[in-house]
């Protein structure tokens, strides 16, 4: 992970290049129009697709096969909930819907070198049906626990290895949409 936030050249409200660092908020102020950015972690949620029996995980690779294989799942839109961003991302990129899923982990990674950070929420996922690549992924399979190909981010091995050593248990007691929620 980088050593603190990017700060941006400009103001995101007027567009005025006169910041100020504000360090202890990882925050910049516009000395122009006195508007105040934090630099947050940018919020994702990711499917831990697991098939026990077979101890195989579910992978997802775009159209860059150099960048590394990943979980299914993506960023929150503005003002979306986890578990209706984690629908409509299978949805867009597997073209699945959702059994049941459990939080499983939240952690913060440096995203794939690009400016800022990602808050990762790791969820056990069961599927209806099978998945299939849809819109922006290119290919998705089963890789066998024991053998996984190349990852994209440091946190997706990190939950991956944690399952694998038995210290997170990716499908235990997943829960049951409740009528009216989308999972």
């Amino acid at each position: 992970m980088t050593s603190g936030p990017v700060i941006p050249d400009y103001c995101s409200r007027c567009g005025n290049h006169r910041l100020r660092s504000i360090p202890r908020d990882s925050a910049v102020h516009c000395k122009h129009c006195g508007h105040v950015s934090y630099l947050n972690s940018k919020p994702s949620v990711c499917a831990v697709i697991v098939r026990r029996r077979r101890s195989e995980v579910l992978l997802v690779r775009d159209g860059r096969p150099s960048a590394g294989w990943d979980l299914p799942g993506g960023f929150l839109l503005y003002g979306e909930s986890p578990e209706t961003g984690l629908c409509r991302e299978l949805k867009e990129e597997i073209d699945a819907d959702i059994r049941s899923s459990q939080l499983m982990a939240a952690i913060v990674d440096d995203y794939a070198g690009q400016k800022g950070h990602s808050l990762n929420l790791f969820f056990g996922v069961q599927l209806k049906g099978n998945p299939s690549p849809s819109g922006e992924i290119e290919d998705c399979r089963w890789f066998k626990m024991q053998s996984l190909p190349k990852l994209r981010y440091r946190s997706v091995r990190q939950v991956l290895r944690r399952i694998e050593n038995r210290r997170l248990a990716p499908l235990a007691r997943l829960r049951k949409p409740a009528a009216g929620n989308p999972i």
